[in-house]
């Protein structure tokens, strides 16, 4: 779970949460609506998920030379990291590609246990928050339907049911589009909608592949693949470490646009070639410098810093940022310390004693 973090604002002395996440659905997105505009906050679970996944979207559309809005999504759940995921799409769509907010929406299709979410459902279950995505369509309930109806180009997977995104949907999702973007981000991995092996296997490794979770380095024809894991941590660290160091006073919602198009950037030429729609984990200290450094630059544009503006952002986040590799790596005796070191690329140290 993500806790609440209190911070003590220098300014008014009113305390502001920073981060939270692991509410259900209706508190979720009930919470953030009511404190956001208020209090410098944002929910992991919701904004960070739906960051990372625009940013692979981003990436993406770099490979294929697309716009967000020429694809169509299908979003397999309907709880509160799919419906972030889809608000922050649509949000997209309207800023960089000067759409409106309906027509953005009607590019979304939402799934839910109870099959495609369509007005006037005989089934019910159309929720308050899953209304502004309601779709003027028929009623169906299998994926692979779903997809080859609607002409998906894009599918994400945020319902934590292992294996739905099936042969048949994959196929299908590749008669579709060239290259069609098969996202399974629920986790942990035992939970993913499809694995990154079938993925490229269904697809004869035409796929744009993210996924929650990660998975084993795959043959894709001649090219080493390591699939791309969307996960949260690029994001939040990044996005938070900017508010902290800037004295942000809010977190609107464009800073996860920003954090999301300045994640997708760094991602090189090289990269694309090897099917990678995200910087490798082990880069994820520099990734969050850099969407912090962006996200500070946004602070002071929207007038929402409150500290003292620096000549150079970058000199002003690494003055806060906390460096690890500086103090001693602690871990307990025996075979664990050798996973630390491969984990850290240090030895570690007994409290008070010699290395391990």
């Amino acid at each position: 779970p993500i806790p609440c973090v209190p911070w003590q604002s220098q300014t008014s002395g009113q305390y502001q949460r920073r981060v939270h996440g692991d509410f259900g659905n209706r508190n979720a997105f009930r919470l953030l609506q009511t404190h956001k505009n208020s209090f410098n906050t944002f929910n992991d679970d919701i904004q960070g998920t739906a960051s990372v996944a625009l940013a692979g979207v981003f990436t993406a559309c770099r490979a294929t030379k697309t716009k967000i809005s020429d694809h169509t999504y299908v979003m397999f759940g309907a709880g509160s990291a799919g419906l972030g995921i889809a608000h922050l799409i649509c949000t997209a769509m309207v800023e960089d590609d000067g759409l409106k907010l309906e027509d953005a929406r009607k590019r979304m299709y939402l799934v839910d246990s109870r099959g495609l979410v369509v007005k006037n459902r005989s089934t019910g279950g159309i929720s308050k928050q899953k209304e502004p995505f309601v779709q003027e369509f028929k009623e169906l309930t299998n994926l692979e339907d779903i997809v080859r109806e609607v002409k998906a180009t894009v599918i994400m997977g945020v319902s934590g049911q292992a294996k739905v995104f099936t042969e048949g949907v994959c196929r299908q999702m590749a008669k579709n589009t060239k290259s069609p973007m098969i996202f399974p981000m629920s986790n942990p991995t035992h939970k993913a909608e499809c694995s990154a092996a079938d993925a490229f296997n269904w697809t004869n490794n035409t796929v744009l592949f993210a996924s929650g979770s990660p998975f084993p380095k795959l043959q894709a024809g001649d090219i080493e693949v390591v699939p791309a894991q969307g996960n949260n941590a690029y994001i939040f660290p990044g996005v938070a470490l900017g508010l902290i160091a800037t004295g942000a006073i809010r977190c609107p919602d464009n800073f996860f646009t920003i954090a999301a198009k300045t994640l997708a950037g760094l991602v090189t030429s090289e990269m694309l070639v090897r099917k990678s729609l995200y910087p490798p984990l082990s880069s994820i200290r520099q990734c969050s410098f850099e969407i912090a450094c962006a996200v500070g630059e946004a602070a002071y544009r929207q007038g929402l810093a409150t500290a003292i503006e620096p000549k150079n952002m970058r000199d002003l986040i690494r003055s806060v940022m906390w460096d690890h590799t500086k103090y001693p790596v602690y871990s307990h005796d025996g075979n664990l310390s050798s996973i630390t070191e491969d984990y850290t690329g240090r030895k570690s140290v007994r409290a008070g004693g010699p290395l391990i």
